[in-house]
């Protein structure tokens, strides 16, 4: 069976960590709890092993995901987009709920905001498969 990565692509909020449960053979790779350095390290070892991967970041634009996909597309990996649509109010909500997570409400909401305004919609020349 082919390889598979799939990238979650959605705002802070948007239920990208909530939707990995449904994954749970994938080698989960978040920036948020594994930094900035040692999540690209662990996505590559991942790689490398040949796992099946899913990708918990906000995604949000083509640039921001080229180097995944590459390196995946390299490796001959299947590559599958879901796009989490959650409306920013949900987001909010959510964020205002969270606990124990690495960023306060407030750098969440920022990043919430800015993602909407940097967002750029997955396309067929990057993925094999948008959801």
């Amino acid at each position: 069976m082919e390889r598979q990565l799939i990238v979650l692509i959605g705002p802070q909020g948007s239920g990208k960590t909530t939707l990995c449960t449904q994954f749970p053979s994938f080698t989960r790779i978040s920036q948020d709890e594994q930094g900035n350095k040692k999540h690209f390290h662990l996505f590559c070892d991942a790689i490398k092993r040949g796992d099946d991967i899913i990708l918990d970041r906000t995604n949000a634009t083509r640039l921001r995901r080229k180097k995944y996909l590459d390196i995946a597309r390299a490796a001959s990996y299947y590559t599958k987009a879901i796009l989490l649509k959650t409306p920013k109010e949900t987001c909010l909500e959510r964020l205002e709920k969270r606990t124990g997570h690495k960023y306060d409400f407030h750098e969440c909401k920022i990043g919430m905001f800015s993602w909407f305004k940097i967002f750029e919609e997955p396309t067929k020349e990057e993925f094999n498969e948008i959801i």
